[in-house]
């Protein structure tokens, strides 16, 4: 158990949900907060718990203030929350299992379910409270907590002969405890001294078959079972004995029944409704009214004289229903999907695929849409963004023309955007000679896209004879064999163009192949392919299963690999008869070397504007090393960082503002690093913060210069203070002097010149302390 200060959740004042530029060295939240899990409604505002953190809705002026693992809670994905009334105490649940208990200004982190010894899942689906006692069901059954205490019993395995059994909810009418799960109907005396003994559990005897859902409303039980033959439910309640079928509810799939002292209210995939006590139906909702997606996942009720329900949805966030009216929909800004197999930004784009592929390289039909997020706000898409191509596995922007974007769809084809999001084109086997590929027909697979320096787009074409292919800027079209070394039996995956606009390619397990085309695209009798391998003399690729490839401001190409980062110094050679072969990045630590990240599985590279590698890996985080790779700067990971998880699949850095963006299996985060794109020339030069005020003790970044130029601040009357080389096009000062001390209130001159002295540029700085 874990005691902090929790002050992002003191206030009930709420701010605007808005996205202002983070500091150097903090977190951004890219995260979609539409999947509504669970509401608690507080007199001043309603707590959403949505799949991907908590925001919070004010009531009087309609705020939203978003709240995530960068703000303190100890999980990203949410699964379950409910308030403790007496206590003020909202508890939440995440799906490592972690529980945060936020009451007041104190945030207590209760680890005692995520460390159960349990095979099997250990979701926590549902939070039940009576009185001080709190009830999880749980994927494996039931937990017992007192409030007070934080004392924990169990688990209960109520299933038969003390089997593991999902339990879905849970609620009570003060003599016994009802817990709905995947085989029927359980329950148990409220205050029976032994409930880990399964024999205290009693299962329904006609109620077989999951039970997904209940709620007791003016002491009868209401439960909502599940036909998964039909896909529709039935709601039973034995309000008379008997169980009996509740025909005023509709055969619709039900996400959940809820109830409080004046409305029972059903909550299915196209609609709301509240009923009364005799089952008279008091308010109604349904998609047919509305202009955005309406799938219901809970429900309570508001304000009774205004006849006010709050709804969580599946995709639209919270909704408001008041007195027959419909409010628009409420949610912080973000994203509309949480998934991110890759991620571009540029200027002030930001492009996500939110696709994917198999480890096999097998399709997973993911048909979410690219997001895009343009001057600092999500635009909403739909599948009509990408004429309906599915499992989007890469991105790039086109170099030449900035107003256009293109993507890989693993499946069906290459995608061009405009550059504010709308859909221009696709190309696949039935326009082009892009081909279909082996096996199921209507499929045309690009794996990875890249340009080369003469803006022509490069593509893998898999699972064909010609599994490489060039689009040129007149949009002509050539296609390569690759010597048989990439067989339609073959899947592959990206492709990257090196600074001498050699091709690599990414076979499957299988190294890599290195095309060159000789800047003769027609002429292939005098084109060269090498396969790299892990032999020495043919790449000596630290393993066979490529991950990642980079090339970067010096012209070395550097491969992640399942075993590590090898670095080819000098790619120019690999079709001179000259030793090419990449070289292992030794690191010292602890006084003994080893192989750079030689135990990690690489899965991508990005370069920053100081020529910086961060690497992310299938399990470790991020790194952060120097330009030769051989300094640790940084590591990232869930238990050092806001970092959402540990697995990276692609990372990206705003060359213009420094922002790195890293998609990770949970979602995007970003993080604003101390380097941006440098030029030979000075921009436009300006420092920020600007005046410094007190209480600043970050960065004070200093933008818009020359690459690698040198920075002298003094004084106003001349005395030097700090000295520092810029990372790419941006310095920082810590406005500290060398002794380590901060300087005094005042003005300081900034003095910047470039690598050859031939361009200087000054700024004035203010201090007040």
């Amino acid at each position: 158990m874990r005691k902090t200060l929790f002050v992002a959740l003191l206030s009930t004042t709420l701010l605007a949900s808005a996205q202002p530029e983070i500091a150097l060295g903090s977190w951004g939240n890219e995260l979609p907060y539409n999947r509504v899990v669970d509401l608690v409604v507080r007199p001043e505002e309603v707590v959403v718990a949505t799949e991907n953190g908590l925001f919070y809705f004010g009531r009087a002026f309609k705020t939203i203030e978003r709240v995530s693992k960068i703000d303190g809670l100890s999980g990203v994905v949410v699964t379950a929350m409910a308030e403790h009334r007496p206590t003020g105490t909202l508890i939440i649940a995440y799906d490592n299992q972690i529980l945060d208990l936020l009451r007041s200004d104190v945030q207590t982190t209760v680890f005692d379910i995520a460390r159960f010894n349990i095979i099997g899942g250990k979701k926590i689906n549902h939070i039940f409270i009576l009185d001080d006692r709190i009830f999880y069901s749980c994927d494996f059954g039931v937990v017992e907590m007192n409030i007070q205490t934080q004392e924990f019993d169990g688990p209960y395995f109520i299933g038969p002969n003390g089997s593991q059994l999902k339990v879905y909810e849970m609620t009570s009418d003060g003599q016994r405890l009802f817990a709905a799960t995947e085989i029927g109907l359980f329950s148990a005396d409220v205050n029976d001294p032994n409930l880990r003994d399964f024999n205290a559990w009693t299962q329904d005897s006609f109620l077989g078959g999951p039970i997904n859902s209940l709620a007791l409303y003016k002491g009868v039980l209401y439960v909502n079972k599940k036909d998964l033959d039909t896909k529709t439910d039935t709601v039973y309640t034995n309000s008379t004995g008997p169980w009996t079928t509740v025909h005023e509810f509709r055969y619709w799939r039900r996400n959940a029944l809820r109830a409080d002292s004046d409305y029972i209210m059903t909550c299915t995939e196209f609609s709301f409704s509240a009923y009364d006590e005799n089952l008279n139906l008091a308010a109604n909702m349904t998609q047919a009214s509305l202009d955005y997606p309406f799938e219901v996942t809970t429900a309570v009720q508001g304000n009774p004289a205004e006849s006010e329900f709050f709804l969580g949805s599946l995709e639209s966030g919270l909704v408001r229903h008041w007195n027959g009216f419909l409010a628009p929909n409420y949610m912080p800004q973000g994203p509309q999907v949480r998934g991110a197999f890759d991620v571009i930004a540029q200027g002030n784009s930001v492009w996500m695929a939110p696709g994917g592929v198999g480890g096999s390289f097998e399709n997973l039909y993911n048909r979410n849409p690219v997001q895009l997020k343009q001057d600092g706000q999500w635009i909403p898409s739909d599948a009509t963004v990408q004429d309906s191509a599915f499992d989007m596995i890469e991105l790039r922007f086109d170099p030449i023309d900035p107003n256009v974007v293109w993507g890989a769809s693993y499946g069906k084809g290459l995608v061009r955007w405009n550059g504010d999001g709308t859909f221009h084109s696709r190309y696949d086997y039935s326009n082009t000679i892009l081909q279909e590929r082996a096996g199921p027909p209507g499929f045309t697979n690009i794996g990875g896209i890249d340009f080369d320096s003469q803006g022509r787009l490069w593509m893998t074409n898999g699972n064909t004879s010609d599994p490489l292919v060039v689009r040129t800027r007149n949009n002509e079209w050539f296609a390569y064999t690759l010597a048989g070394l990439a067989p339609s039996t073959l899947p592959i995956k990206s492709v990257m163009v090196d600074d001498f606009d050699q091709v690599w390619v990414q076979l499957r397990n299988d190294g890599i192949v290195v095309f060159n085309h000789a800047n003769t695209l027609a002429n292939k009798n005098d084109d060269q392919v090498k396969q790299l391998s892990t032999a020495t003399g043919q790449g000596a690729l630290s393993s066979k299963s490529v991950l990642s490839m980079a090339s970067d401001k010096n012209g070395a190409v550097w491969v992640g690999t399942n075993q590590g980062v090898v670095t080819f110094f000098s790619p120019s050679r690999l079709f001179s008869g000259q030793n090419f072969d990449a070289q292992h990045v030794l690191i010292e630590q602890n006084d003994v070397l080893s192989k750079l990240l030689e135990n990690e599985a690489v899965t991508c590279i990005a370069i920053d504007g100081a020529n910086r590698k961060w690497f992310g890996t299938a399990r470790s985080g991020v790194y952060l090393m120097s330009p030769d790779g051989t300094e640790d700067i940084l590591h990232f990971t869930v238990d050092n960082s806001p970092l959402f998880s540990n697995t990276i699949q692609a990372i990206d850095v705003n060359a213009d503002h420094g922002e790195v963006y890293i998609a990770t299996e949970k979602g995007l985060i970003t993080y604003r690093s101390g380097s941006t794109e440098g030029s030979d020339t000075f921009g436009d030069v300006l420092a920020y913060p600007n005046p410094v005020r007190p209480g600043f003790t970050g960065d004070i970044a200093i933008k818009g210069l020359a690459e690698n130029a040198n920075i002298k601040v003094t004084d106003i009357s001349g005395n030097l203070v700090f000295e520092t080389t810029a990372l790419g096009g941006q310095a920082l000062w810590n406005g500290k002097s060398f002794s380590g001390q901060e300087v005094a209130t005042g003005v300081y001159l900034v003095f910047m010149t470039n690598d050859d002295g031939s361009e200087t540029a000054v700024i004035k700085i203010m201090i007040i302390r």
